[in-house]
């Protein structure tokens, strides 16, 4: 687990993360997938910077879309915006600097064309949407990229990526194995 500094986790539980992650001290790039029909996930855990301790680079794949993290909550009127900005916060502690990717690019300009009604976040006030998107700007170190955007290669993915993890790479998943 010392080699490994990058890695994924999918689909896997607050409890299951924290439990793992305890064997991979220098993890720097994490990726977090959640998918299912309204995929939601509780990152608090990230607050803790005993947990991953050299982590300086964090990936909300795409799958977090703009109505999952608007309606992401992990407490009672705690937002994902709260647990964000206290994340970078304590990170940036000990990783300057620390970056979050979130990839809404697509989505965000089409809400600054005024066609808030063209994104995942169709049928929540658009009022609320351009807030969300507001409030995000403002931390440093929260960054927009699109939905192929590898965080970890800084470009755009192929198929190709797909197929061979780069060295140091480690993907943990609690996903169902698929049936043939």
């Amino acid at each position: 687990p010392n080699s490994i500094h990058t890695l994924t986790l999918h689909n896997a539980s607050p409890s299951h993360a924290l439990a793992h992650g305890a064997f991979f001290l220098n993890v720097k790039r994490l990726r977090i997938c959640a998918t299912g029909a309204s995929p939601q996930y509780d990152i608090r855990f990230l607050e803790d910077p005993g947990f991953l301790p050299s982590l300086c680079h964090l990936d909300l794949d795409a799958h977090f879309d703009l109505r999952t993290l608007i309606r992401s909550t992990t407490l009672p009127g705690m937002s994902i915006v709260a647990v964000l900005r206290n994340t970078l916060r304590t990170r940036r502690n000990a990783c300057s600097p620390f970056q979050v990717f979130l990839h809404l690019q697509e989505e965000v300009e089409l809400v600054r064309q005024g066609r808030a009604g063209d994104t995942s976040g169709k049928g929540i006030p658009e009022e609320l949407v351009r807030r969300f998107i507001t409030q995000l700007e403002a931390m440093e170190g929260v960054r927009f990229v699109g939905r192929e955007f590898d965080s970890f290669a800084g470009r755009d993915f192929k198929k190709s990526d797909r197929a061979f993890p780069p060295p140091g790479f480690f993907y943990m998943s609690n996903a169902a194995p698929r049936r043939s």
